[in-house]
């Protein structure tokens, strides 16, 4: 009796989070087919059959149905998908409109249908196919034969099926997945199973089950026809504290193709009364001085105002880069841009401790092709879609799994161009919009007029900014009231926005405050409101998110700012005398900054400028620090950034102005020394040369991408005496020209020592201090995002 009362009494198992699809360590063995479609995917598809739709001018069109399961346009304007060919007897073009006396023959769209118009005297179409390399790629992802993965790397790779990135367990039918696992107190094992669509439509599934088994008993199974989804949930509780093998299978219907079956977020808990919630409220575009809380227009920004009685304010945050990819980067890594790896961020930390994660993005800069959606559970991407839809997306996410931890992040684009704010914000203040400003209000679009008339029309632009922040304003009280009491929630912008304020417009370009400052607050429980008047970063944004989680927030670049929300005197004193490093420009050119207590430093085509925030907020009269001073504010760059700053060779290259690039044919820097390092600006287009270190010189050569406007040189021996320091030219027609530097003492400050002129281009060389290159991936551009980067000013 008494060793009966023993095991009665014993605890049937510790409450947990286990993330079965975060976690290799936890897995048995891994079943897959080798593949889930007959032979390889396609290369291209036949088009068919042709249905005749209408004549008109000695034009014939044809449609015949799409063969392919989804479509990414890419900007609203663009009906030719990028990578999409349709080819046949005769050669198809696309052509966007055709006019009457030119009527359009041989040319194709896509829009729901695929649309042939051929000549009238042309017989019915046969032959004609279909290709896409960005479906085929997809395709080759989804069968274990083509996609060169391991097991368990093809099960859990995020796939990208059509517009959302999702991250789970990939089981195409039939497969299964067995775990070894300790069964936590009250154990639910949950997950969103879909039947996932072909990419390609030439095959048909009746649908597959979802079956789930402990020891070799099903528990559980689940129906999916094609199309389905479900939100699913299993109960072990009888198996709390056991040690079992949990298996998760799926069988196909007979015969049946293409039962690509996905689960997501596939956690095994135990469900909580009151779970973990944290929501990050991103606001694209959004500087600090926008918001009433920050001394601006109180009319603006009631809601956040408001709502920021209760936070802790900021006052002083700064972003890393004035531009959105390395600051998000930064946001949700604690770490500096360049060091992004997706799998120590922040929504990657949380879904191994079981969180549900998931993000609504509207940059294209966010976009899964720029590395930022592999890390979430589901990452959903709409171009520009408005705040009421984003919020509303925010708030069914909240609702969903309600007994579970969940990040949640909601991105809204309305203070940045495009403005499109809806009515009544529309007419709140800008009034009749300037006839310059017909054709938009991107960065191109604005510079290209005068300056008289720009200083002119700013105004009018400042308004309508104000008015999308006003309409995001009102759109955030429901998702404010839509928040549990006792959720985590981070309210930041990327960057701010520049109105002429030091001569430019839009962002990307300066490391000047009306980019760099942004709005940061925080609302937690055993927060009280206050505000925090110390220099803090966007770095820092992740290791207080993990603090007020409880969990280890070390091991960052940024740091809790949890101790100084609570008035913790150190923690505060820390802040003050730690040095923010800034950088990352977009266009063409280094630029490094530091944000030391009142002193701003920035570096930039080798000038210096110091300012003194305090006495000179606006920074208007920046001076240029002495030797010792831009020395030691060297060093505490190094700090920042945790790298060295040292000197260098900066040399860069123009042609008839700053704006177009050299014609110089290749380069080739020497040194009797000889070169040790060399590196280019950084260039987050991937759309310039790239130097290499050959046999002891920089060499840039000839080719299709612009020369580069900024590139560094290295050389064995003192950068401050360019004695034969040389400059060689190949030209187009073979010719080579060398330029040598003249011996000269230069004490450490940037001046041209060697000016070469090539027809209409320069190319210059003066030394230069500069941060040593840590780069990650974190250029190019997709080329389904082109256009919408274009719409939103980013390509030039």
């Amino acid at each position: 009796m008494w060793l009966l009362a023993m095991l009665a009494c014993e605890s049937p198992g510790e409450p947990g989070q286990i993330a079965l699809s975060r976690d290799p360590s936890l897995v048995v063995s891994v079943e897959l087919p080798e593949s889930s479609r007959e032979g390889p995917s396609p290369e291209s598809l036949s088009l068919g059959p042709w249905t005749r739709e209408s004549e008109v001018d000695g034009v014939v069109t044809w449609t015949a149905p799409k063969p392919i399961g989804y479509v990414d346009y890419g900007h609203s304007s663009r009906r030719q998908p990028s990578g999409m060919e349709v080819t046949g007897p005769a050669p198809a073009r696309y052509k966007r409109q055709r006019t009457e006396d030119k009527p359009a023959v041989n040319t194709w769209d896509l829009r729901g249908v695929v649309r042939l118009k051929l000549a009238a005297e042309a017989p019915a179409p046969t032959g004609w196919s279909l290709s896409y390399d960005r479906a085929l790629q997809k395709d080759r992802r989804l069968h274990r034969n083509s996609a060169g993965l391991s097991d368990w790397d093809f099960v859990t790779t995020p796939i990208q099926p059509e517009r959302d990135s999702l991250r789970g367990l990939l089981l195409p039918a039939p497969a299964r997945i067995t775990y070894r696992v300790t069964v936590p107190k009250d154990g639910r094992l949950v997950y969103d199973a879909e039947l996932l669509r072909p990419v390609f439509q030439d095959g048909t599934s009746d649908g597959a089950d979802v079956v789930v088994s402990v020891d070799g008993k099903e528990e559980h199974r689940t129906h999916l026809a094609p199309g389905d989804t479900s939100r699913l949930s299993v109960e072990l509780a009888d198996y709390s504290g056991q040690t079992v093998e949990l298996a998760i299978a799926t069988e196909p219907g007979e015969g049946a193709l293409y039962d690509l079956v996905f689960l997501g977020d596939v956690v095994l808990f135990t469900p909580e009364q009151e779970p973990e919630t944290v929501v990050l409220v991103f606001i694209d575009t959004l500087r600090a001085d926008a918001l009433g809380t920050y001394g601006g227009d109180p009319q603006v920004s009631p809601v956040l105002d408001a709502w920021a009685e209760d936070a802790v304010v900021f006052e002083n945050a700064r972003s890393p880069a004035p531009w959105t990819v390395p600051s998000t980067r930064t946001v949700l890594t604690g770490r500096q841009p360049d060091l992004w790896d997706p799998e120590i961020s922040l929504p990657s930390q949380l879904a191994r401790e079981g969180f549900r994660t998931e993000a609504f993005i509207s940059n294209a800069f966010l976009d899964t092709p720029f590395g930022q959606g592999s890390s979430w559970g589901r990452y959903t991407y709409e171009y520009l879609a408005s705040a009421e839809v984003q919020v509303d997306r925010a708030i069914d996410a909240l609702g969903r799994r309600s007994s579970r931890d969940k990040l949640v992040m909601v991105h809204f684009m309305e203070p940045h161009v495009p403005y499109m704010e809806p009515e009544p914000y529309r007419s709140l203040w800008a009034g009749e919009q300037p006839p310059e400003l017909a054709g938009g209000m991107g960065k191109d679009e604005v510079e290209r007029i005068g300056t008289t008339r720009r200083d002119q029309v700013m105004p009018y632009i400042q308004a309508r900014y104000k008015q999308n922040v006003r309409y995001l304003d009102a759109e955030l009280e429901r998702l404010f009231a839509a928040l549990p009491e006792d959720a985590i929630v981070v309210v930041f912008s990327d960057h701010g926005e520049e109105f002429g304020d030091h001569g430019g417009f839009e962002h990307g370009h300066t490391l000047y405050d009306e980019l760099l400052h942004v709005p940061l607050m925080v609302k937690a429980p055993g927060l009280e409101p206050t505000r925090v008047a110390e220099p803090v970063g966007l770095i820092d944004v992740m290791p207080t998110v993990l603090d007020l989680l409880e969990m280890d927030a070390t091991g960052f670049d940024g740091t809790s700012l949890v101790p100084a929300a609570r008035g913790d005197a150190g923690a505060r004193q820390a802040l003050t005398s730690r040095p923010i490093g800034v950088g990352y420009t977009l266009y063409k050119t280094d630029a490094w900054g530091l944000i030391d207590g009142s002193t701003k430093w920035i570096l930039r085509e080798g000038r210096e400028r110091i300012f003194d925030l305090a006495a000179d907020p606006g920074e208007n009269n920046g001076r240029r620090p002495e030797l010792e001073e831009s020395e030691a504010l060297s060093l505490r760059l190094g700090q920042a950034l945790g790298r060295e700053v040292g000197p260098a060779w900066r040399i860069s290259g123009y042609g008839k102005n700053k704006h177009t690039p050299a014609k110089v044919g290749s380069l080739q820097v020497t040194h009797p020394s000889g070169i040790q390092a060399t590196w280019g600006a950084y260039d987050p287009l991937a759309n310039l040369q790239k130097p290499e270190l050959v046999d002891g010189a920089a060499v840039v050569e000839a080719g299709g991408a612009p020369f580069p406007r900024e590139w560094y040189v290295v050389p064995n021996g003192d950068v401050t005496d360019p004695s034969g320091l040389a400059l060689t030219r190949a030209g187009i027609h073979g010719l080579e020209s060398t330029y040598e530097g003249e011996p000269m003492v230069i004490e450490g400050r940037a001046q041209t020592v060697l000016t070469m002129g090539v027809g209409a281009s320069r190319v210059s060389v003066m030394p230069v201090r500069t941060p040593a290159p840590v780069r990650s991936e974190m250029s190019g551009v997709a080329k389904e995002r082109e256009d919408e980067l274009r719409a939103l000013g980013y390509l030039e």
